[in-house]
């Protein structure tokens, strides 16, 4: 190459260089400005995370160009001269490469293995930061006596770098083998390989690195049994595998010395043997002896393998109660109806907006609660619409009913209860916002602005923007909570109101994929052996304001809230208004529930009528819950997780499985087991005896006949207690919707409503009237007949609208003659004709 090509080369590195430098600055300048905005801490946080993938990179890259370069360098050494043809005319001529070329090509060659290999090193941050802090469970596994902390923060760190010495071990073997092939260092010779001393010493040397490299691995296979790793599900088989290890780590030792004594020593036949050995022993000592030790004994004990389940997925707090037959049976908990389904549905075309989410929840209205499903919606402007539908009750009519702010009746309409800008945060929120105002970012320099277009890919703030232009990013709720806390994974948020404002609320999980003597369990898209929901966030719709808050006392997120000052804030600084409203963690339910059906816990499998995914799907009830002997609080029902088991083989149901939080307490987790004597049916064999109601079909067939679809909700399973506390047994319900004729809309309609408790079936049009069924007291009211509750409902709504013309109310009379129109299915433009 000559000069002038050098320095096109050296002016390409130098670009490529400054701009993947200057790329690197743009994001962690644009992390950093955005964290601060946050808060001082979070910013410091933010660079610090970024800092530590810098270096963990850097290292990494070193230690591999410099073990590419340095063993290329070795083989330079055994080259005499290297020729590589070149062409004039038809002429061949070799030319010999100069020592300055060859050098110079090694250690690029090396520099760039380097960057292959070291790169990715940026990934073990979470475990570095995790493992240089420590945690401590002061809990002892039973297999080797550690603490569980070693296999959830120490090993896998120690498992990351044995695979790095490892690869880079093979890969420089493999190098240095093919290039003394290449230079003639190792050829054949009169039908037999051959070798020269330099290269045999080179390649004894990076075979004694393999095989320390291998001696590591079987040093660190006691721990990854026991944490899960690899499989461990008998006595005999840990065992072997406990002395295997022992043995091949001392074969592997002794195959070392072999190798670096073969360098300086020329038997090759003690050298292929000593690795023939090693390789027979590690087939024997992993595949055919743990087989033969097999004996059918467990590695340690159900009760242990449960307590430590407990700790890995939060279930030591588990309530376990049997049911106590009551007859008659004592008031049920709120029927619910509508489910998530069936409410998203309520959103539609016409209406010209588009769900953004929906959220189970209760709102006090006038010192009384209600459940509600908050469905927030964006109207074509861009606004945030926010309704409370009513989640226990429907309109006489079957439509959903919906609440305004500070008034306890639900109207039969989707009404608004909570109205916000466009620039209110939300999870279909842009990526970015450029405007005037005063909350953002101001760009009031240009290398803010190209940092930021630069890190944001926004190429409009290089355009000619106003000197007090501001820019906020990050604005989706789950977004910010992922950039201020990286080492968690976030929940879908939640919509809360508390006060007459909307926050958004999700839970942090931490996870872990070696908890010692765990099963694995699908999480994400990955598995893990512990889960551990350690914090909550909270976005305020309004402002953007962002908070984390320690939800529970693990080591594992007491840990991270040390590595992470200022991010993380104490859970008594959570505000009681927003304590309130927490939800359980979904994420952690499913898992919990998940866990419930491993066969040492004797439950059976989750019941559905829906066909088993690869998740399970819990169902959302609400129940009031009040401690034995108190007096009640004032609040109303509060959502709560439900699923029901059914043992294999059984048409029964085996046990239901809860889980909630009430007011700013702790969760609550309980699991009430039901006696197959007064245990409800499967859902299959519920939803035939229920299609067997007389009344049935003729409500399908009157839905289906006015050209609309009938379809049946899940069915929902909760517990029922008396007024002292203790369970009296389980309540079964199916809600059926359609969408009449009347209906312009397309929303859905509740149809019909079958429950069973017990012994008891009943069905209605509404829950009141399923529930007063199953008990004898009414009939439920056949298809074309207006039921009787329309006209009280009509006749409330009379005396409402009177009232408030008397008063001279006038907005409150309008309301009223609107829930009345709707009450009728009176369309706006046909009053006057009426």
């Amino acid at each position: 190459m000559g000069k002038h090509g050098r320095l096109i080369a050296a002016a390409a590195a130098v670009l490529v260089a400054v701009l993947f430098a200057g790329r690197w600055a743009a994001l962690v300048l644009t992390d950093t400005w955005w964290g601060h905005q946050i808060a001082p801490a979070a910013g410091a946080f933010l660079l610090q995370v970024h800092l530590l993938r810098l270096a963990l990179n850097a290292v990494a890259v070193l230690i591999a160009a410099a073990w590419f370069i340095g063993n290329l360098f070795v083989v330079y050494r055994a080259v005499s001269v290297v020729q590589v043809p070149r062409y004039i005319a038809n002429l061949e001529i070799r030319e010999a490469l100069t020592p300055r070329v060859l050098i110079l090509g090694a250690a690029a060659a090396g520099l760039v293995l380097g960057l292959v290999v070291g790169l990715g090193a940026s990934e073990w941050w979470s475990a570095v930061a995790l493992a240089w802090h420590g945690v401590v469970y002061n809990v002892s596994e039973p297999l080797l006596n550690q603490d569980l902390g070693l296999y959830v923060a120490q090993l896998p760190l120690w498992r990351r770098l044995h695979g790095f010495a490892l690869l880079l071990a093979l890969l420089g073997l493999l190098l240095v083998v093919v290039m003394y092939i290449v230079v003639g260092s190792i050829r054949w010779l009169e039908g037999r390989p051959a070798i020269s001393d330099h290269a045999r010493r080179h390649i004894g040397l990076l075979l004694v690195a393999v095989a320390l490299s291998l001696a590591w691995g079987y040093m660190l296979e006691p721990y990854e049994l026991v944490a899960g790793i690899k499989q461990l599900d008998d006595a005999g088989v840990w065992r072997t595998r406990l002395m295997a290890s022992r043995v091949l780590t001392g074969v592997a030792l002794a195959t070392a010395l072999v190798s670096g004594t073969w360098g300086w020593w020329p038997k090759h036949t003690l050298v292929i043997a000593s690795w023939a050995v090693l390789t027979a022993a590690s087939v024997v000592g992993h595949y055919i002896a743990p087989g033969v030790a097999r004996t059918g004994e467990r590695a340690v004990s159900t009760t242990v393998v449960q307590r430590l389940e407990r700790m890995a997925f939060s279930l030591g707090g588990l309530e376990v109660e049997s049911v106590r037959p009551a007859l008659p049976p004592p008031p049920p908990p709120p029927l619910i109806p509508w489910d998530r389904r069936n409410v998203a549905l309520l959103d539609t075309e016409d209406d010209g907006t588009t769900l953004v989410a929906v959220s189970p929840t209760s709102i006090d209205f006038r010192n009384a609660s209600r459940p509600v499903w908050l469905m927030v919606r964006l109207d074509q402007d861009g606004r945030v619409l926010v309704t409370g539908v009513a989640a226990d009750r429907a309109s006489a009519t079957g439509t959903a009913s919906a609440y305004r702010a500070g008034d306890t009746l639900a109207y039969p309409s989707l009404v608004t209860l909570l109205e916000l800008p466009a620039s209110a945060h939300h999870p279909r929120s842009p990526r970015h916002r450029i405007d005037s105002l005063d909350d953002g970012f101001v760009t009031d320099t240009w290398i803010k602005r190209v940092m930021l277009a630069w890190g944001l890919q926004v190429g409009s703030l290089l355009r000619g923007l106003p000197p007090n232009t501001s820019i906020s990013w990050h604005l989706a709720p789950r977004i910010r909570l992922q950039r201020l806390a990286p080492f968690a994974t976030w929940d879908v948020p939640q919509a809360r109101i508390v006060g007459d404002e909307l926050i958004w609320i999700a839970n942090g999980y931490l996870s872990s994929g070696s908890f010692p003597l765990i099963e694995d369990i699908q999480w994400r898209d990955g598995s893990a052996q512990a889960v551990v929901a350690a914090f909550i966030g909270t976005v305020h719709a309004r402002t953007g304001e962002t908070h984390i808050y320690e939800w529970t006392a693990d080591p594992l997120g007491t840990a991270w809230t040390a590595l992470a000052p200022g991010v993380v804030e104490s859970a008594t600084a959570l505000p009681e208004g927003l304590a309130r409203v927490a939800p359980y963690p979904v994420g952690l339910f499913e898992l919990q529930a998940q866990v419930l059906e491993r066969p040492h816990w004797g439950l059976g499998r989750v019941a559905s009528s829906r066909g088993r995914s690869q998740t399970v799907e819990p169902q959302v009830t609400w129940a009031r819950e009040t401690p034995a002997g108190s007096p009640p609080n004032g609040r109303g029902p509060v959502p709560h997780f439900t699923v029901a088991y059914a043992r294999p083989g059984s048409r029964v149901i085996s046990a239901v499985f809860e889980a909630w939080r009430q007011d700013e307490g702790p969760a609550r987790i309980r699991l009430v087991r039901v006696d197959s004597a007064v245990g409800l049916p499967a859902p299959t064999v519920l939803e035939t005896r229920w299609r067997r109601f007389p009344l049935h079909e003729q409500v399908r067939d009157s839905v289906i006949g006015d050209g609309a679809s009938f379809a049946a909700g899940p069915v929902h399973y909760a517990g029922v207690r008396d007024s002292a506390g203790n369970a009296r047994g389980v309540v079964a319900w199916q809600a059926s919707f359609g969408s009449p004729r009347g209906n312009a809309q397309g929303r859905p309609e509740l149809a019909w409503l079958a429950v069973a408790f017990g012994d008891r079936m009943g069905a209605g049009r509404d829950p009141t009237g399923a529930w007063q069924n199953l008990l004898g007291e009414t009939a439920p009211v056949p298809p074309g007949t207006a039921p009787a509750n329309r006209f009280d409902e009509a006749r409330r709504w009379m005396l409402r609208a009177d009232t408030a013309l008397r008063a001279g109310r006038w907005e409150e009379f309008g309301r009223a003659f609107e829930a009345l129109r709707q009450l009728f299915n009176i369309p706006p433009d046909r009053g006057s004709d009426q």
